[in-house]
């Protein structure tokens, strides 16, 4: 089975009259699971990456295997609170909420090669705030990862900068 088949639409959510694209199904097949790591390490064998630095949630899910396959290390991109220790933040708008990111102060050396990996990218509002913390530490961003990408939404466009890859791109 294509592993775009898998994504699952949840109707009225999170809002009334919203749909919400459930990569989870992906991510509960052992073999999609397991193909998306490797097309990802595929991908980024032969990149220069010294850290990945998952967001927050089912970034953290993809990030980690990747690091381990690529023997770098991870620099966790969380919510406000979730960080022991002196951190650095990012406030920014995501439709009609504002969201705080956080990152280990410490956690980023000057001029380290960071790959930035995330579930979706749907407005890339959120890709863009975390490249910003990776830049305020002095670090390099040298592209984005993601599961899926919603095309409607046209995150890649803010992303114009740098190199973006996504496995499975959703037309609506």
């Amino acid at each position: 089975m294509e592993i775009k088949n898998l994504v699952r639409e949840i109707s009225d959510f999170p809002d009334m009259g919203r749909s919400y694209k459930d990569i989870t199904p992906i991510l509960q097949k052992p073999e999609s699971f397991k193909e998306c790591i490797s097309l990802l390490t595929r991908h980024y064998h032969d990149w220069e990456i010294d850290i990945i630095a998952p967001l927050e949630g089912l970034g953290f899910i993809l990030g980690a295997p990747l690091a381990y396959n690529l023997g770098t290390g991870i620099s966790p991109i969380r919510r406000p609170g979730e960080l022991p220790g002196p951190v650095r933040w990012v406030e920014f708008e995501k439709e009609l909420d504002s969201i705080v990111l956080e990152i280990h102060d410490d956690s980023i050396q000057a001029g380290d090669r960071v790959l930035i990996v995330d579930s979706i990218l749907a407005t890339g509002n959120t890709s863009l705030s975390a490249a910003r913390l990776i830049k305020e530490q002095g670090g390099n961003v040298v592209g984005f990862s993601f599961l899926a990408e919603l095309k409607k939404c046209r995150g890649r466009v803010k992303l114009v900068d740098y190199p973006v890859n996504s496995i499975v791109e959703l037309e609506e």
